[in-house]
């Protein structure tokens, strides 16, 4: 009946955030977005939702210094009534702001926390360790947004000692983003 979710901690934020993923009513899943002002002077924020190709546009109150914002995509704004789906998302604020989002499904006590990326962390390659995919019951996965201005054409090949690598190629238009579980 408790989950620990658990993020790194940020040493500066940044005017724009990039959020690989957030969900909406998706499989019993819901989305939290929670930003904090770390500038020195009021801000707004505006995100920007991307769900299966439209842009919805949500705006914060005005943020005093070290003030957060709350988002809780069960009880969403006006502007996001009725989008049942999985996403991304890009925020931007005239001070520096962070990040966290949560998804959860509570009734089956799932969930998980990360960070918004500071847009000065975009890279084209990304090395990730560990993807489970049924190992002891434990399965992961990961997502990717395309945070350039043009169309992205990426790559992912998974290896594993033993095994042929597999390979899979994915187009991405700007913003949009592309969630994998491993299993599949």
């Amino acid at each position: 009946t408790a989950q620990f979710h658990s993020y790194n901690g940020f040493s500066g934020g940044s005017t724009k955030l990039c959020v690989p993923r957030i969900v909406k009513d998706f499989y019993g899943y819901q989305g939290g977005l929670q930003v904090q002002n770390v500038g020195t002077a009021a801000t707004t924020v505006t995100a920007k939702f991307y769900f299966s190709g439209v842009e919805y546009t949500v705006t914060s109150p005005s943020l005093g210094p070290g003030q957060p914002w709350f988002l809780y995509m069960g009880s969403p704004p006006p502007e996001l009534a009725g989008v049942v789906d999985d996403g991304s998302l890009v925020l931007e604020a005239t001070q520096p702001i962070v990040a966290t989002v949560n998804e959860d499904n509570r009734s089956a006590g799932l969930g998980s926390t990360f960070n918004a990326f500071l847009d000065t962390e975009p890279t084209t390659t990304c090395l990730l360790p560990q993807i489970l995919a049924e190992y002891y019951g434990f399965s992961g996965g990961f997502q990717v947004m395309n945070v350039g201005t043009s169309t992205a054409n990426l790559t992912a090949t998974f290896s594993m000692q033993g095994r042929s690598d597999v390979t899979i190629v994915q187009t991405l238009g700007p913003n949009e983003s592309w969630s994998v579980f491993a299993p599949n």
